[in-house]
């Protein structure tokens, strides 16, 4: 229901290579009553929805639809928090290192968290092996209290070892667990 009715937004239409793998990701928080979302790197003021995305307001329009649902969006920047505040009637921002905030959390805080989506760190193939460990980091401070069926989703995969997915990806290797989807974003579920 949810993934039908974001395919008539304008915002669907907009976002180009993650067209599908949005649809995936709300397919998957479709299965739930409701739950909790926690996204890191937050809707910038600057963010061009056609090349960057706007997860967050992907989030906003899943609350908006599901009420049962809550949105937490993660940004060490103050700016972007006050464009959630401005531009997302659902959403939650936070202002915090997303390392520091996640590993904060406890297993109460995260027991019905449906989907983990890492998107913090700039990547460029200058800065890729530190944006890449920004994001494996940030899954380690979560991983062993993460809830078994949560969906963990890394942005930004340009090639399969290029991208902010490629230690993520190297880690789910190791634990013989195949993504579910595999494009421009990777997706996996905690077993």
């Amino acid at each position: 229901m949810l993934a039908s009715k974001f395919i008539e937004t304008e915002h669907y239409s907009r976002i180009n290579v993650r067209q599908l793998t949005n649809l995936m990701m709300l397919e998957h928080l479709d299965k739930f009553e409701g739950g909790l979302i926690i996204e890191t790197g937050s809707l910038r003021p600057e963010c061009q929805i056609d090349t960057d995305g706007g997860s967050t307001l992907v989030w906003d329009f899943v609350l908006n639809e599901k009420p049962n649902y809550r949105a937490l969006s993660i940004d060490i920047r103050p700016e972007p928090g006050e464009h959630v505040k401005k531009n997302c009637k659902h959403v939650q921002p936070i202002c915090s290192d997303s390392i520091t905030y996640l590993n904060s959390l406890t297993e109460e805080d995260v027991k019905d968290l449906r989907l983990l989506y890492l998107d913090s760190f700039d990547w460029s193939q200058e800065i890729h092996m530190q944006s890449a460990f920004h994001h494996m980091c940030e899954l380690a401070a979560l991983w062993r209290i993460l809830p078994s069926g949560c969906m963990i989703v890394v942005d930004d995969r340009h090639t399969e070892e290029m991208g902010k997915h490629f230690l993520v990806d190297q880690f789910f290797q190791r634990l013989k667990v195949e993504p579910i989807f595999k494009s421009y974003q990777i997706g996996w579920i905690k077993p």
